[in-house]
């Protein structure tokens, strides 16, 4: 098994200096509230079929989430696994902006069709 070994940690350490941290620390914060921003504004026909869609995407964004937290876990060791983990902490918010606004796509195009028929 792999783990992290001190010449890994004097790489990262030298790989990066604080100019860098600062601008990491600050794309990270507006990664994050960017996210919530925009996951979490109101539409402008925001009913409770909206809020029911908004829910259902959440908890269908926490289980893909998981699913690939676990598949990474078993799979993914040593220091490219501090990256998955690093990336996690952005990937549950735009997973779930991604199947809400998905899902209100698919809703929308499925309405203007049977307005057609």
């Amino acid at each position: 098994m792999e783990s992290i070994s001190s010449h890994d940690i004097a790489f990262l350490s030298s790989s990066f200096g604080p100019n860098d941290d600062l601008l990491l620390t600050f794309i990270g914060i507006l990664l994050i509230v960017a996210g919530i921003f925009i996951g979490f504004s109101r539409n402008m026909e925001d009913d409770e079929f909206i809020e029911q869609l908004r829910y259902e995407s959440l908890i269908l964004s926490l289980y893909i989430n998981s699913g690939v937290v676990l598949f990474c876990l078993i799979f993914v060791w040593g220091f490219p696994f501090l990256w998955v983990m690093t990336i996690n902490i952005f990937s549950i918010l735009y997973v779930f902006i991604f199947c809400f606004y998905l899902r209100l796509y698919l809703n929308k195009r499925s309405l203007r069709h049977e307005k057609q028929d």
